[in-house]
């Protein structure tokens, strides 16, 4: 478990990209899900994400529109 709160920074600004739900627990609001990529020299899985991250680095506060990028 990844306690995001520990970083001392503000939340509201603050993103996990993960692929373990355990890694994010104590703030599920923060997180991206993503696939497992070990050993996976092609992965392009973060590649993926930058319209998601340009998107979100205009928000007010990020928790307020994860909710929209994750299923």
């Amino acid at each position: 478990m990844k306690d995001l709160s520990r970083i001392n920074r503000e939340l509201k600004d603050t993103i996990i990209i993960d692929n373990s739900p355990t890694s994010y627990f104590f703030h599920p609001e923060c997180a991206l899900p993503t696939i497992s990529w070990y050993d996976d020299m092609n992965d392009k899985e973060l590649f993926l994400f930058l319209p998601i991250l340009e998107g979100l680095s205009t928000v007010s506060d990020v928790r307020k529109s994860l909710s929209k990028f994750v299923i």
